[in-house]
């Protein structure tokens, strides 16, 4: 028979047969052609593997090739209601899968190794290639993404990669006198099982960096500090648990370590890491800020003004005077962004108080406030000008 010889013949794929003239089903040969060449393939593995073992790979190899052949969508759809044989369809596919994988190594998940090995099967040499620590992080979290946040199993995981992100840090950065990456540690360590937002934003930052050494610990520190401000104002108990661990006092959230230092040094570390919480919150505050006085507030003031007059004219008030002052604080403007400069710049050396911006819920207002963050909730601070709790 000619392979060029193929025609369509009443609704069905036909080949004819040179000896005899007549046209004859082509499918039937093609499935028992890629029968007898999968059994041919799997006589040709079973020989070649020596030991239990090979023998082994040799059949999770098979096993993975089918995978890719039913579950790869990029695969199965390309392949639909074709007539080419299992075996050589990935074959076909390999400058496709070439490519894949130079964007893996891109991407830092895979490298390829600058020896090459031979093949098994034909002896021709081949590219070797290992996933590296930042790809296997990288695939367990996206496994992470796709499991039952109730289940033991997503626990189990986020414990393995809390621990395997810790240890992906530059060992420079877990010097004993470092003492905020052990602070961290505990509190990751003991957020787990009910503060997990915190360890989904320790990992989150990490993943934006395909090396080690392109991370900077001052950057992972002020980033912690802006998500544990916000965990703080928002949750009392998570409050509770980071001074906690902060003052080493509680047995259960001892490190190690300091437990050996005296009173005086551990002292001075807790009043270095306040101090730069403090400044990172506040720098993150100015920076703030400033992105909002890039647009002109002037007619929203205004606007604003005017509303609020005629609410209070409608209220029944006379004297609209002494709301002038208040009205203005509607609106972020450069007069406000001064006063809070000058609040903090009075509280720098008080690094308990953290001066913020705040805004009543009631009547509306935004003013400077000296936030004592471990005496004080941040829902019960009392408007400065309505007085309501909040």
């Amino acid at each position: 028979m000619s392979d060029k010889a193929l025609y369509h013949q009443e609704g069905f794929e036909a080949i004819k047969n040179e000896k005899t003239g007549e046209y004859e089903k082509l499918k039937p040969m093609l499935e028992e052609i890629e029968t007898e060449l999968e059994e041919l393939e799997e006589k040709i593995e079973e020989e070649e593997a020596k030991g239990q073992g090979q023998q082994k790979d040799k059949q999770l190899i098979r096993s993975y090739k089918k995978q890719i052949r039913e579950k790869n969508k990029e695969f199965r759809n390309e392949f639909e209601g074709t007539k080419i044989p299992n075996s050589y369809r990935a074959h076909s596919k390999t400058p496709y899968v070439t490519n894949k994988i130079d964007n893996l190594i891109d991407l830092k998940l895979l490298t390829k190794y600058r020896e090459k090995t031979e093949s098994q099967r034909n002896k021709i040499l081949t590219d070797v290639y290992d996933i590296t620590r930042y790809g296997a992080l990288t695939l367990l979290t996206l496994d992470l993404q796709n499991s039952d946040k109730n289940s033991n199993d997503y626990n189990k995981i986020l414990s393995y990669l809390l621990d395997g992100w810790l240890n992906y840090l530059p060992l420079g950065y877990k010097d004993h006198n470092n003492h905020y990456y052990y602070i961290l540690k505990k509190l990751f360590q003991t957020s787990i099982d009910n503060k997990r937002d915190i360890v989904l934003s320790f990992i989150s930052f990490l993943l934006q960096f395909h090396h080690v050494l392109d991370m900077n610990f001052s950057q992972l520190r002020s980033k912690m500090n802006l998500e544990i401000f916000d965990q703080i104002i928002k949750d009392n108990e998570f409050k509770t648990l980071f001074y906690k661990i902060l003052e080493g006092d509680d047995p259960k959230y001892v490190i190690k370590f300091y437990s050996t230092l005296n009173e005086s040094i551990k002292q001075e570390y807790k009043e270095l890491i306040k101090y730069q919480f403090k400044l990172d919150i506040e720098n993150h505050i100015d920076i703030i800020q400033s992105d909002i006085l890039k647009f002109d507030n002037n007619n929203i003031q205004n606007y604003l003004t005017a509303s609020f007059n005629l609410s209070m004219f409608m209220k029944g008030s006379t004297d609209l005077n002494k709301y002038a002052f208040i009205s203005r604080d509607m609106v972020l403007t450069f007069d406000l962004k001064n006063r809070w400069e000058k609040i903090r710049n009075m509280n720098l050396s008080r690094y308990n108080i953290i001066t913020i911006i705040k805004k009543c819920n009631r009547c509306n207002l935004i003013y400077p406030y000296s936030f004592e963050i471990e005496k004080e909730s941040f829902d019960e601070i009392p408007c400065k000008y309505c007085k309501n709790n909040q």
